[in-house]
Order: structure tokens, then sequence, then C-alpha cells
């Protein structure tokens, strides 16, 4: 594993109004069964968060306050999870575009999905991951 800043922002579209969020974290990047691995700890969530990838598809594991597991595969909608405090929501990810390209000196993850909760449309998202290699 080596050591990564890890860049993420997420932008989200709900009834017309945009947010965007942006964090910067040090976190690990590795292989894993052929797989790619980013790992990094969210403070405002209280743990880590696990993103395992490869060219074709993604699964963002979050771990605290909020559980999630969210996978992303181009042009497919697949259901996923989301875990409150104050229980589970049933909900779906519609992934529009997916993104992959890594180098030795880090690497840029890019997706734009559509979120379902209860079979319903919440918003329209895009989110960038980038990493780089601390020397």
């Amino acid at each position: 594993m080596q050591t990564v800043t890890i860049h993420t922002r997420l932008i989200t579209n709900v009834g017309g109004q945009t947010e965007k969020i942006q964090n910067t974290f040090k976190g690990t990047w590795g292989i894993r069964d052929n797989r790619h691995l980013l790992s990094y700890n969210e403070a405002d969530n209280g743990g880590p968060t696990h993103v395992l990838f490869d060219m074709a598809r993604a699964e963002l594991r979050r771990m605290g306050q909020v559980r999630s597991r969210m996978t992303f595969v181009e042009r497919e909608r697949v259901n996923s999870r989301y875990i409150t405090p104050h229980g589970a929501l049933p909900m779906q990810i519609h992934t529009h575009r997916y993104q992959a390209a890594m180098s030795e000196l880090g690497g840029r993850l890019e997706v734009s999905y559509a979120l379902f909760l209860t079979g319903s449309h919440v918003s329209d998202n895009k989110l960038l991951i980038e990493w780089e290699v601390l020397n």
C-alpha cells in the first residue's frame, strides 16, 4: 500500500439546486484481488471509506454513523445500501458514466449517476476522486 493524498468532489443536483462538496484526505492506495483499493477516514462520518475499483466498476463503502455501499457500473441500475442511525433505506444507483485512469503516480475516478431512495429519484450526482502518491 502506498500513502496518497486523495481529493474528492461531489456535485449534487436536487430539484434544480446544486451543492458542491470538496474534501482532501490522506489515505492509502494499493491492489487487492486484482482491483485497486483506496482507503481513507472521513472524520465527519466517524469512520473509514473504502473504494474498490477497476476499469469497469467501483464499489464505495462508508462505515461510521452512516453506512453505505454504492456500486457503480456504467449504464446499469444497481441496488445499494444506505443505513442511518434511524434505520435502513432501500437505495439504487443508476450510473450514466464511469471512467477510471491510473498511473504509477496516482489516478482519477469519475462517475455520473442518479440516486434513488425507496424507488424515487432523489438527485443527479457527479463524483470525482483523484489521488497522488506522496513522496
